[in-house]
């Protein structure tokens, strides 16, 4: 579910939080909060539309080398195994 989500943040340009939704199939509400978190971590932009706030995928040339290094190291089933049980360590 994040590696798809991630891929539609980064390659959707300038939607809102209610158009997000119908990719990604949660509230809007629940939405609108993590697309706030990506905008305060950088990864988003968000510009004032004129129903609602538009985002897009705009991070650091860092940040982004980091986001790239993450969605490549999904591809990998092992690795997808490995990052799984250490997020349910955590959690």
């Amino acid at each position: 579910m994040l590696k798809r989500e991630i891929y539609l943040y980064k390659f959707i340009a300038y939607k809102s939080a209610a158009d997000l939704t119908l990719f990604v199939g949660r509230k809007e509400e629940d939405l609108r909060t993590e697309l706030e978190n990506m905008n305060n971590k950088g990864i988003l932009k968000k510009e004032k539309g004129t129903l609602s706030d538009i985002y897009f995928y705009d991070p650091s040339p860092e940040l982004k080398e980091e986001i790239d290094f993450f969605i490549s190291s999904l591809k990998s089933r092992e690795t997808r195994y490995t990052i799984f049980l250490r997020v349910l360590r955590k959690s």
